[in-house]
């Protein structure tokens, strides 16, 4: 083992340029693909431009929603009258129907 010595490798300025060379465009590639990442101040105020759309259009749409389910639980109220107007009727109809000895089909 005494015997046995690594030869060391002979380093050259070109070598060690070559090598830093590398590692530089290694590097302009990993803050290349960081730059590409992030967002500018001009995506930011188009991301805040589509926001405030879509907020604007949501309102509508709740708005809408607003008006459909008045108008449902205006029809639902009517609905509800109708139903004990009819049930009214159904009892008069069975009472003038006894009185008058008319057999009623249901």
């Amino acid at each position: 083992m005494a015997g046995t010595r690594k030869k060391k490798k002979k380093v050259t300025l070109e070598t060690l340029s070559a090598q830093i060379d590398s590692k530089f465009d290694v590097l302009d590639m990993k803050i290349d693909r960081v730059i590409d990442a992030m967002a500018t101040k001009d995506d930011i105020t188009r991301l805040e431009k589509r926001m405030d759309a879509f907020d604007e259009r949501l309102k509508r749409v709740i708005i809408a929603l607003d008006h459909v389910k008045s108008g449902f639980d205006n029809m639902a109220l009517e609905y509800a009258a109708i139903s004990a107007k009819l049930a009214r009727y159904e009892k008069w109809f069975e009472i003038l129907a006894k009185k008058t000895g008319v057999k009623l089909h249901h």
